[in-house]
């Protein structure tokens, strides 16, 4: 059987099942008297032992299955979860997680892990107590059962027929064995003795549901002692009643292109309807069709902020332990949606963050106590949206950021320190690259590229990232993300002969101004906005533009980002209007002023102006203020 078209379903509910794996063995952690976290737990480990054994991946299988039978003896009470074995089922996680890697970069598995599973059988086996005589509840039932002669895949729905028993029991023996169901060595008929205390009807339910089957019997080895056994919960993976359905993600991004051009030509025929009145109702409907189309398509590739949040509880519980701390990492917002393309960019900036916190912010229990605050850190992730853009911050209550021992770094690694430099500078030079001001390099962090690449990520993605602190009382990063890179509101000024598109998200007001309002502060044009110094550049001498003269009365767009602002001087201001961004490789340093470009309705190209970049070299007006957040924790 070629199993190559049902690869990319194998790969995505195996994350997802091992994702819930992490979150309950997190969960038992915390509480191991938790039944539903461990029934859920086995549920999933059940999963991926039985798509990989059909799919053919030995490996993963037999790596779930040491695992599922512990947690079946930890179901009937015979055994507990101890820390030992908890650690030793991360350890198959990251195993499987480490072939499904594999898988999906090169097709194939790395191969069976017999090293691996040998120390954690040995492992489990040491935790087992004794076996229950055979006065326990459980009856021993013999199973024998036959496929039909015109069965296709005999080994694959015996093995399937295997895995449903032993989800509602324990299969003490059986012929074929496992292995060799997992091998394909298998005919049309399989016995086996089955340790289960779920009743006769409960048996035959399950095998009346298995394909394939010809005729089977059920026949119990010994009395059941028990008139009416309480019944087994159930332990098959049930499909849940969700109204979804899985689609490629190529499909959902070729889907995208064509609202997308039809976006641009909407743009067009309404701009060619403007000279003809009588089209004017059909374009109006035309227009509402083409929204509702790209909401539609937009929302349809948001995805719940959770799915990269909830990876890094386990993260935190490696990394603390890692450094002898304790820390507590409390999420809120994971139900914010973000689009796919940048949740799928977000996840290794919060890493770095996560794990610079844990390493350099929060302090040792020793520490901790001798400042006064609870042995345990915490860290927390919260996201929000806020008009089109995501806030997503990352705070933690340690020992905050030391100026001046950021300022002695900077002066060792003759980095430009002007002599008037504040806090707010001070702060975000730890995003400088090379730049760490620990004194050691750990596997976790110290080499000063984390925050360097978090940083560069997160501009690439369109969005910003500061830092605020308070010595001895935590740091806070706040991120801010657009909902989407393909679509989006822009405002088109003119330049000089040369149109321009500033995004919306970054446009606080505009205003009109006269050339007489503009002064001069050293290098620095400004003008007093409502009392407030507003630091201006004219776009035609940002980019340059020849031949531009500027007019007396000049457009003003006022651009914001965080606490920054800056004045746009335009001649011109066109309008608002959808636009849809197309990425380009420009490969020069001129053009990173641009975020991409857009196609408007005349056909013509124009260039997406990058607020980010203009911004950097304004001061931050709020220097050194830090976050609420930190002080919420």
């Amino acid at each position: 059987m070629d199993n190559k078209a049902y690869l990319p379903i194998f790969l995505d509910e195996t994350r997802e099942n091992i994702q819930l794996i992490s979150e309950n063995l997190l969960t038992l952690e915390e509480n191991p008297a938790n039944r539903d976290a461990l029934d859920e737990l086995f549920r999933a480990t059940h999963t991926i032992k039985g798509m990989s054994a059909t799919m053919g991946y030995e490996g993963i299988s037999l790596l779930a299955h040491e695992m599922e039978n512990y947690l079946d003896m930890v179901r009937n009470d015979e055994v507990t979860l101890s820390s030992s074995v908890i650690n030793a089922f991360f350890e198959i996680v990251d195993e499987i997680e480490a072939n499904i890697r594999s898988l999906e970069e090169n097709g194939t598995c790395k191969g069976t892990n017999h090293t691996l599973i040998n120390s954690i059988a040995t492992l489990l086996k040491e935790h087992c107590q004794p076996e229950p005589d055979d006065t326990g509840a459980n009856n021993k039932i013999e199973i024998r059962l036959e496929l039909s002669d015109d069965c296709a895949l005999k080994a694959a729905r015996l093995l399937t027929v295997y895995n449903r028993l032993d989800g509602i029991g324990n299969i003490v023996t059986s012929e074929p064995g496992y292995e060799d169901l997992v091998a394909s060595r298998a005919d049309k008929y399989f016995t086996c003795i089955l340790d289960t205390n779920a009743s006769q009807e409960q048996l035959e339910a399950v095998l009346d549901n298995c394909m394939d089957l010809q005729d089977y019997s059920i026949v119990p080895l010994k009395p059941v002692e028990q008139e009416n056994p309480e019944p087994a919960p159930d332990t098959l993976t049930r499909a849940k009643s969700h109204h979804t359905i899985r689609i490629d993600t190529d499909k959902m991004d070729h889907l995208l292109n064509l609202v997308s051009e039809l976006v641009i030509n909407k743009t067009s025929i309404q701009q060619a309807a403007a000279q003809a009145p009588e089209m004017t109702d059909n374009v109006e409907h035309l227009h509402r069709l083409t929204s509702d189309l790209q909401a539609i398509v937009m929302k349809m590739r948001m995805i719940p902020i959770e799915t990269v949040f909830n990876r890094f509880p386990r993260m935190v519980r490696d990394c603390s332990r890692s450094l002898a701390k304790s820390v507590q990492l409390q999420i809120f917002g994971g139900e914010t949606e973000l689009d796919r393309t940048i949740i799928e960019d977000i996840a290794d900036p919060l890493v770095h963050l996560i794990r610079n916190a844990i390493d350099h912010g929060i302090e040792s229990e020793e520490e901790r106590k001798a400042a006064g605050k609870t042995p345990q850190g915490t860290i927390v992730l919260r996201a929000f949206q806020t008009g089109n853009q995501v806030i997503i911050e990352v705070s933690d209550d340690g020992r905050g950021l030391d100026l001046e021992r950021i300022r002695q770094k900077l002066r060792e690694q003759n980095l430009a320190l002007p002599a008037d430099i504040g806090e707010w500078e001070l702060m975000n030079s730890i995003f400088m690259p090379g730049f760490s001001t620990s004194s050691a390099v750990t596997d976790i962090s110290g080499r000063g590229v984390g925050l360097d690449v978090a940083k560069k990520s997160i501009e690439a993605m369109g969005g910003t990232i500061q830092v605020a602190s308070e010595h001895g009382l935590g740091t806070n990063f706040t991120i801010r993300l657009p909902l989407t890179l393909a679509i989006i509101q822009g405002l088109l000024v003119q330049s000089g002969p040369e149109i321009y598109v500033v995004p919306l998200s970054f446009v606080r007001e505009t205003e009109i101004i006269y050339r007489e309002d503009i002064q001069k502060v050293g290098s620095q044009d400004i003008v007093m906005l409502r009392g407030k110094v507003l630091p201006v550049v004219n776009l035609c001498d940002l980019m340059q533009v020849p031949d531009a003269v500027p007019g007396e009365e000049l457009n003003l767009v006022i651009v914001r980002q965080g606490n920054r602002e800056l004045g746009l001087i335009v001649d011109d201001l066109l309008g608002q209007q959808e636009i849809v961004i197309k990425t380009i490789n420009w490969g020069d340093v001129y053009f990173k002023t641009f975020l991409g470009a857009t196609i408007l309705g005349d056909g013509s190209v124009v260039l997406i102006i990058d607020v980010n970049t203009l911004l950097v070299p304004f001061k931050d007006k709020e220097d050194g203020k830090v976050g609420e957040s930190i002080r919420n924790i």
